[in-house]
This record gives structure tokens, sequence and C-alpha cells, in this order.
């Protein structure tokens, strides 16, 4: 992977191609500080690969030696030099050396006490790097020089499901081209997008910025409505492949009418869910709930003005106000689904998808991993929706530029549609 005429090649192993997009976007001098923060926190993991291997590699050394009793030796392994408990102190020893560790990390410990310890051996890998990372984490979701837009920006690209795309093979759904995958990689920046001459006026008649903001907003053209559908259909396959029978936009939903506190009868007729999965109260944490689910999507943006840090809620509030009547007078289940444009799931949209791939898990257990099926579909979502992002920018920008900025268009420098007779002059 490198920089190719501007454009950031993606044609890389998915192991290395966090690195890779500093190295791609360091040519396009375009590098952040929060480049170095970790991909569920919002960057890229700019050089957190070492730390990232030397907490697994410690983590299942600890793993391993709780399953031995710390007075025997282990012979076969370590030629009988070495036990269990010696084994751990001299790579803890290694660990403390190369990072300073707070006092009550738990890592602090003897080997023995750790050995010993009843915690679980989920997850060590995650506790010793969150430790390694959490000044900068800290300064990066809280720094309190940014704005009130920046700060929301930033906590929108929390959690592992926003920074998934970045990690996923290009292949099927997660492919980009290379100029798309480089807007999407501005964007998570909160970078000037090289393709955008800033002042430009859009054809709604306002200015577009150099973000892309006003492009990610406008209310022209149909391409939020492809993304929002593209997220929709890959939701939908996944309740198929967990062997949930789910329509898309279903008619007839809501033909059971409901009644006010003053006793005037509301009707729903016009309403249309984007999803029904038949059966599937047990998708949305209700056991032994046979009813319908109906779920709607919603993809906010929480740097809007109007909504600034509160995407999210208020997307959902609305959503609600909207579907809740209805779906209790017709014996349904609301499921709101809201995504930020830039990746962050709601509580909700996380519940869904993890209780649809646990159905989908259940089914063949021996096939794949729990964990290996939920990262699979975090990134299939993940990288539909930056690529659409990626393709509502450019199009909206093409689209906009020659019908109000001035009067060349391609060839035809005097806006005659008539070509082939001016090539004839």
């Amino acid at each position: 992977m490198g920089e190719r005429s501007g454009v950031i090649s993606r044609k890389c192993p998915a192991k290395i191609l966090a690195e890779a997009i500093i190295i791609g976007l360091t040519t396009l001098q375009c590098v952040k500080p929060d480049g170095k923060i970790s991909t569920r926190n919002g960057g890229f993991s700019l050089g957190l690969l070492k730390q990232s291997a030397m907490c697994g590699h410690l983590a299942a050394v600890i793993s391993f030696c709780r399953y031995f009793d710390e007075d025997v030796e282990l012979q076969q392994l370590l030629d009988g030099k070495i036990s269990a408990v010696n084994m751990l102190e001299l790579e803890l020893n290694d660990f403390r050396s190369v990072y300073q560790l707070p006092e009550d990390h738990w890592c602090s410990a003897t080997a023995k006490d750790i050995i010993a310890s009843e915690n679980g051996t989920t997850g060590l890998q995650h506790q010793l790097y969150d430790c390694l990372i959490e000044k900068d984490v800290t300064a990066f979701v809280e720094d309190e020089t940014v704005g009130s837009v920046e700060k929301a920006r930033r906590g929108a690209l929390q959690g592992t499901e926003a920074g998934a795309f970045l990690l996923a093979t290009p292949k099927g759904d997660c492919k980009f081209l290379s100029k798309h995958f480089q807007t999407a990689c501005l964007l998570r920046l909160g970078l000037p997008q090289p393709f955008i001459e800033p002042g430009t006026k859009c054809s709604c008649g306002g200015v577009i910025d150099a973000y892309g903001h006003h492009l990610a907003r406008c209310n022209r053209g149909g391409e939020r409505t492809e993304r929002h559908d593209a997220i929709v259909r890959t939701l939908r396959q996944l309740a198929c492949r967990a062997g949930i029978k789910c329509s898309y936009n279903p008619v007839g939903c809501f033909s059971n009418p409901s009644t006010n506190s003053d006793g005037e009868v509301i009707t729903f007729g016009n309403l249309r869910p984007d999803l029904r999965l038949f059966m599937g109260g047990s998708v949305v944490g209700l056991k032994e709930d046979n009813r319908d689910v109906v779920a709607d999507v919603r993809i906010t943006d929480s740097t809007g003005p109007s909504q600034i840090g509160k995407g999210i809620p208020r997307a959902e509030k609305e959503k609600i106000g909207k579907y809740g009547l209805a779906s209790d007078a017709n014996g349904l289940v609301f499921a709101p689904l809201v995504i930020e444009m830039l990746g962050q799931f709601s509580e909700k949209t996380n519940h869904f998808v993890n209780s649809l791939v646990h159905t989908l898990w259940e089914k063949e257990p021996e096939l794949f991993p729990e964990s290996v099926l939920l990262r699979y579909w975090r990134k299939r979502l993940s990288s539909v929706l930056q690529r659409y992002n990626a393709l509502s920018l450019m199009a909206r920008y093409q689209r906009a530029t020659p019908a109000t900025n001035g009067t060349d268009c391609v060839f035809d420098e005097s806006r005659n549609d008539n070509i082939v007779a001016m090539c004839n002059v």
C-alpha cells in the first residue's frame, strides 16, 4: 500500500492496514495527533502494533500459567529449569520495564497472586492494552481546547464498530475504491477533502466547505437514501443468515388503529418501517416472546448545528414517537436502530446486531467462534456505511459544481449542448 497519484491504494494484508493507512496519509501531509489512538477510540492505531502484540503475549502467558499448579515444573516445555510462577515473573518484569504502569494496576501484583486470581482469562489483552493508551484516549476525548462540534465528532468515533472498516479485508461489501477509502479516512480524521475547492456553491445555494460537512447534510439528491437503504439491506441479510424471516419495507404492519386519551381514533396506515422480523422478539432481548419485531434505521450526525453531541438520543426519541404507539396497538415490538454517520452504533443497535449474530452462531457453533462472526458483521456494516459516505460526498460535489460554478462543462465552454457542431467549427 502506498501513495499513488494522491490516492491511497488499499491492496495490503488486513493485519498492517492501520499502519499502512497512516503511511499513505503521511504522504498527503495530513496526519493528525489522534492517529496514535486505537481504532475503537477514534484513531488509527499508529505505532500501537508493538504494544498490542506485547499485551497479547503477556495475556497468553498468564492464561497458560493458570492451567498449572504453581509448584509444578514445566519440564517438557522448559527443560525443568523454571516453574510457571518464575516464567510469568520474568515476563512481568519485562513488561514493567518497558511501560510505566499505575501502582494500583493488577499487573503490578506478584506472579503468584496473578495466577491465583479468580479473574477470568477473557479480555486480559484489552485490560493490559487499555492502561497503556488511557492517557492518550482521555486527552483525545476530553480535550478542553477544542470546540463543541469537534468534541461531538470525536465522540461519534468511539466504539469498536466505528473503526471496523479500517481492518476489514477488502472483499465483497468491504471493498473500497482507493479514492473512496481515502475520502473515508479523511472524514474520520476531520481533515479537508482534497477534491473540494472551498467556497464552491452547492446546487441548493449553500456554500460547500472543505471538510464536506455541507455535502453530508444537504437535502438535495438521493444519496442519503441510498446510504440508508444499503445499511437496511445489510441488516436484512444478517437476519436472514440467522434464520429469521425478514421482510423489507413491509406494508400493512400497522393496520389496527389506536385511540388517544380524548377518545380520538388514530390510524397508522401510511407508516412503513424498514424491516419486519417475524417471531423475532428474542432479538431485542425478550425471552420466549414470539411477537414480530419492526425496526427502522436512522443515520444521524451529532456534529450538526441542531443536535451537537445529541444525535443518537434525539433520533431514538423521534423514532419511538413515530412508531411506538403504532407498534403497541398492533402487538409488535419496535426497535429504533440509530447509527452515527462516523460509525458509532447506539446501544439498541449494538444489542440488535449482537443478538442476530448470537442467533446465527447458535445454528452452527462449530463452524466459527461467535467473536469472529461478530467482528465480520461489524466490519461489513462499517464498510458499507463509510463507503456510501464517501460516495455521497463525491457524487454530490460532482453534481453540484458544473451546474452552479462557471459556464465551462467538459469540452463545451459555451454550455451549448451541440458539441458535435462546436467541434466542426
